[in-house]
């Protein structure tokens, strides 16, 4: 499977429940993003990711927001066109 069949099928994946969104946040991370040229709309994944990974019990923010994060953004770039530009 090409990467970019292989991301979208987590998108989809994490949009319908089958994937936790963190761990699907992750491969697309590390398994998706570079072989793809690292694409500016899979950025939010390595962000959300990465701020979940180093998350510390002080920020205002709670730990689980950024999966619901991962799973918006999938849900968003699933809605658009594939591949998604820019």
């Amino acid at each position: 499977m090409a990467s970019g069949q292989l991301v979208r099928w987590w998108l989809q994946l994490i949009d319908n429940g089958s994937m936790n969104a963190i761990e699907g946040g992750r491969l697309i991370t590390y398994e998706g993003w570079q072989p793809l040229g690292c694409p500016e709309a899979l950025v939010p994944f390595r962000v959300w990711t990465s701020e979940y990974d180093d998350w510390k019990d002080g920020w205002g923010t709670p730990r689980g927001v950024f999966g619901q994060r991962i799973a918006d953004e999938a849900r968003a770039l699933l809605a658009g066109p594939w591949p998604p530009m820019g």
